[in-house]
């Protein structure tokens, strides 16, 4: 299940497929942003006619500033709720999109294995819009975060670790604008 925070995104849903390292965002005529899988390779020369179609390619690299080194948020047993070192985190990661407006924050809602999956589709995206919302309240801009939500689907190393399971991931991307 994919969500976001900005007004008019859309992120094409393939929950079983692993991130790619490069992303594709497209503008539409009507001005609504779709996120795909399919690489643009970026220019240097961006066109500024306004029949040229626009793209932003994004690409997983380590950005040039003080990007935070913690990007998991865990949970308590079927909790959304932030404890207060979790909001000084989310407070550092809301400083770093501030001040780097060509980033994007994909926040990846996770549950353990326990319950009902529907549940823990549920469980998961609530915790990644907790997330989400504490990044706004400090100021990250919501069109820069993305929220997905991904239930039990996607463990960390084993299923039995339910505390590491339980967790919101934060990962970047910069965008590029390119022609087409």
């Amino acid at each position: 299940m994919t969500a976001c925070a900005g007004n008019n995104i859309k992120q094409q849903e393939n929950p079983t497929e692993q991130p790619k390292p490069n992303k594709t965002i497209e503008v539409s005529n009507n001005s609504e942003i779709i996120l795909s899988d399919f690489p643009v390779e970026p220019t240097t020369e961006p066109s500024m006619t306004s029949d040229v179609e626009t793209s932003i390619t994004a690409t997983d690299k380590e950005p040039k500033s003080n990007q935070p080194k913690i990007k998991i948020v865990n949970f308590t047993f079927d909790k959304f709720e932030i404890t207060g070192d979790n909001k000084d985190l989310l407070k550092q990661h809301a400083e770093f999109l501030i001040a780097n407006p060509s980033y994007v924050l994909s926040v990846n809602g996770h549950t353990d294995y326990r319950g009902p999956e529907l549940y823990n589709e549920k469980l998961s995206l609530r915790r990644a819009n907790t997330v989400a919302s504490v990044l706004i309240s400090y100021g990250a801009p919501e069109s820069q975060l993305i929220i997905n939500s991904f239930g039990s689907s996607k463990p960390v190393e084993n299923d039995d670790n339910w505390f590491q399971n339980r967790r919101v991931e934060l990962e970047y991307s910069e965008l590029y604008m390119v022609s087409k």
